[in-house]
């Protein structure tokens, strides 16, 4: 590996640079600032400098673009105003189906601006329109957006005899920007026609390079702007009614509650910025997507938090933050259960840990370095023991909690950059204690073509008093990592003791992985095709201590799209001699021997331009095994778009494991028992949008599964397992089922009303003869939580005040 990287280091100063000629723009500075209403009429938008000449990224890379646009920018002391005339010889076949905020897949037409006040080559702000005046923005990190970031700006759209038009004013206390100006910003101007898939943009972006960011054209002129206050306030108030039929003497079904805290955000300087939510209120957010885990490995859920999706990429490096710990289930909660005595129960105890308040500042210098600072405080849980006297005792199930994270970025070069991060987790009664500091780095050549990238941390926990557990990881890759051909190798170490579960997520450590990728793709079309990608990776695996081996694996995937707009995607893998799973025995000093396995996968994506669209897909595992053991899954989602307003989607899956063989349980053997598990998993959405200010959204998931076991075994110290006489009890059926349904109003620019049911059924059971009309009705006559939340949010602007006042004062 020392020798790749070397050889690396000498092709990144060796290679040619990449040169492209930049398109220059010039902003004009205005003493009167234009009306947002779509029209373009205001005396601003006549002699302002234009961008046109716009050249496709999609379908042929590099060509011009079939429709004429121009963009033209102003500026005064408060905001950057942009004037987008969008030609287009049929405008009465403009797309402009309607939908949420922060929607950028609409069936619409869009136009949208990315812009770099640092012009870094790494980090940008996207403000993003569609034809039916739909509003995204977005934060960029190396082409990575960040959605879940909400500026306060304004657009308006309108269509017109030769096209149609956008006109946007972004505040300046929406951009972070170096307090000297008079350097270029990096910018980008993009267009995409839904109806014939084009999308093109301003100064041309070659896919073979990898980096739009790297490829923005130049902002000049914007000169004698002093950065503005940037400080705004969202208080809320929530009222909730919660019903639970708990159907116990001295405790109420319905109960009726009320929460308020606020949101703040303050520049703290021209680059820096503090975000911090004082009792927050997450009551309203989307139902989790709950399975039946019978791995060794913990279910990771998906963030859907706003405040720890926003903002927050700075503290995703090395790979240490996993958001959903804060707020997650207490430290000892099932710990509880399993503590006690004779005649007691848990008359009540806290499922969530309650978060006080959480605090972000980050930003970056005009020198390139970023900064960040994560804080979150959670409040002591608690469970209620009753004994058989009824006597009651309260128990901490997680003491006063705090998460802090700290990052420094250092971004040099085009494409290139260095991190350092340290996670820290302390509770109040000193236990599981957690410090992990980790670094991440990628180096480029000016191409962006070559490079050697990385990421390493040094874990370190305290289970019981000054007892310190140290663990380590690191992965490095090296190679050609853009244009059509593409390869590069990867070592990724895990140490047997490293552990980062505290603020962050780790499925195993105990891992020692060589890894060969090549790459092939081509990005303009040809033959049918619009474009493919296609991939294989040779994977050499084995445990870290002691350095035994696991498994070999060769990997291949391809995905292209037919000139139709129909994608196609297919992957395979296979395993092809013994390999030894040393996770799934969840007993040190034991592993299970598993036959060759092979896998093959794909699925089909419709042209979603239609009325009617499909997806559908598949996947089977096969292992070489006496009893046939292997998995077939598929599924299915038709989508109607009734209307530009109204879309309605289905997802059906069905998934079959035969003869799987999985851990059991521990009795002082390692039992495993041979099972076959179907999964059913229903899904449908449905969202009308009255206008771009009011919307209503229902989402209804049931997921169902059944596991039936037919034999059992002793595993083995040589990882084989032999036949018993154990005669447990352990099928299960599971069932999870919820409905999100709300509507919400945005009245006002950062300000909402939301009004939210939601229905939570989550259920565990041991019938498992049922079939799916029986069970489902099973599950919907069982105990539910609903709950009916209404919730205001209102958004106040500091700098908003202090212009009144001096208008006012005039």
């Amino acid at each position: 590996m020392k020798n790749i990287l070397l050889t690396g280091l000498v092709l990144l100063f060796l290679l040619p640079a990449f040169s492209q000629d930049k398109k220059t723009l010039t902003a004009s500075r205005i003493s009167e600032a234009p009306v947002i209403d779509g029209a373009l009429e205001d005396s601003c938008w006549v002699n302002a400098d234009f961008a046109t000449d716009f050249t496709q990224y999609d379908p042929v890379n590099g060509a011009n673009s079939a429709y004429h646009t121009r963009v033209r920018v102003v500026y005064d002391d408060h905001a950057l105003y942009i004037a987008a005339d969008m030609q287009d010889a049929f405008p009465d076949s403009i797309l402009r189906e309607l939908g949420l905020r922060d929607n950028d897949n609409l069936n619409s037409d869009y136009f949208w601006v990315t812009i770099s006040p640092f012009n870094d080559g790494q980090n940008e702000s996207m403000f993003m329109v569609s034809a039916g005046g739909v509003e995204t923005d977005a934060r960029l990190q190396d082409d990575f957006d960040d959605s879940s970031w909400d500026a306060v700006w304004k657009v308006k759209t309108a269509i017109t005899q030769t096209g149609w038009v956008a006109e946007m004013m972004i505040p300046f206390s929406a951009l972070r920007f170096p307090k000297t100006l008079g350097n270029a910003w990096g910018i980008n101007f993009w267009r995409r026609v839904r109806r014939s898939r084009e999308t093109s943009n301003w100064n041309q972006c070659d896919k073979a390079i990898g980096s739009n960011a790297l490829q923005s054209g130049l902002l000049e002129g914007i000169v004698n702007v002093k950065p503005p206050l940037r400080l705004s306030f969202a208080p809320y108030f929530s009222a909730y009614t919660e019903h639970y039929p708990y159907n116990i003497p001295g405790m109420d079904n319905l109960s009726t509650y009320f929460n308020g805290g606020m949101d703040l955000k303050y520049g703290i300087n021209e680059s820096f910025t503090l975000d911090m939510t004082l009792i927050p209120d997450f009551g309203q957010v989307q139902s989790d997507e709950k399975v039946l885990n019978l791995s060794p490995y913990e279910t990771k859920f998906t963030e859907k938090r706003s405040f720890f999706t926003e903002g927050t990429e700075l503290f995703t490096r090395a790979d240490l933050f996993y958001s959903r710990r804060i707020g997650s289930t207490p430290r000892d909660y099932y710990t509880a259960y399993q503590n006690l005595s004779e005649g007691e129960s848990i008359h009540s105890a806290d499922r969530e840990n309650k978060l006080l308040n959480a605090l972000k500042i980050s930003g970056r210098t005009g020198k390139k370095t970023g900064l960040g600072l994560f804080n979150a405080v959670t409040s002591p849980s608690e469970a209620v023991i009753t004994d058989s006297l009824s006597k009651t005792r309260d128990v901490v199930i997680q003491p006063l909690t705090n998460y802090n994270i700290l990052v420094a970025d250092q971004s040099f070069g085009r494409n290139s950059y260095l991190s350092l991060i340290n996670t820290n987790l302390w509770y109040q009664d000193g236990k599981n204690l957690e410090n992990v500091t980790g670094t991440e780095f990628r180096v480029s050549n000016k191409s962006n073509r070559y490079s050697i990238s990385g990421h390493g941390a040094v874990s370190q926990c305290w289970s019981q008093g000054n007892d310190v557990e140290i663990g380590h990881k690191y992965q490095l890759n090296a190679g050609k990592t853009s244009g059509k051909f593409q390869a590069f190798l990867s070592n990724y170490s895990l140490s047997d003791t490293y552990d980062q579960n505290g603020i962050g997520y780790l499925s195993r450590n105990n891992v020692f992985q060589n890894s060969f990728n090549l790459i092939y793709n081509i990005y303009n079309p040809f033959w049918k095709l619009l474009y493919i990608v296609n991939s294989v990776s040779l994977n050499h695996t084995n445990l870290y201590a002691p350095r035994e081996f696991s498994e070999f694996s060769v990997n291949a995937h391809t995905n292209f799209t037919f000139k139709n707009y129909l994608t196609f995607d297919f992957s395979g893998y296979a395993i092809p001699s013994e390999s030894f799973d040393y996770y799934e025995p969840r007993k040190d000093g034991f592993f299970y021997r598993k036959s060759p396995e092979y896998y093959f996968g794909g699925w089909i994506s419709s042209d979603y331009r239609k009325t009617i669209a499909i997806d559908a897909g598949w996947d089977y595992i096969s292992q070489q095994t006496d009893d046939n053991q292997n998995y077939f899954g598929w599924r299915i989602s038709p989508r109607l778009r009734v209307s530009n307003r109204m879309l309605l989607t289905y997802r059906f899956r069905k998934e079959e494991s035969l003869h799987e063989k999985g851990f059991v349980t521990n009795t002082g053997d390692v039992i495993f028992g041979r099972r076959n598990v179907t999964r059913y998993t229903n899904t449908i959405e449905a969202r009308y949008i009255f206008n771009i200010k009011l919307a209503a959204t229902l989402r209804v998931r049931h997921y169902w599964s059944v596991a039936v076991y037919d034999d059992y075994f002793i595993l083995d110290p040589n990882g084989y397992l032999l036949d018993c006489d154990y005669q447990g009890a352990h099928d299960l059926n599971y069932n999870s089922f919820n409905i999100d349904m709300g509507m919400v109003w945005r009245f006002a620019p950062g300000s909402e009303l939301s009004f939210v049911w939601k229905n939570v059924i989550d259920r565990y059971t041991d019938q498992t003869r049922l079939d799916f009309l029986s069970n489902f009705e099973d599950t919907w006559s069982s105990q539910q939580l609903n709950t009916l939340s209404l919730k205001v949010v209102y958004y106040l602007d500091a700098m908003r005040f202090r212009r009144r006042q001096i208008e006012n004062s005039n």
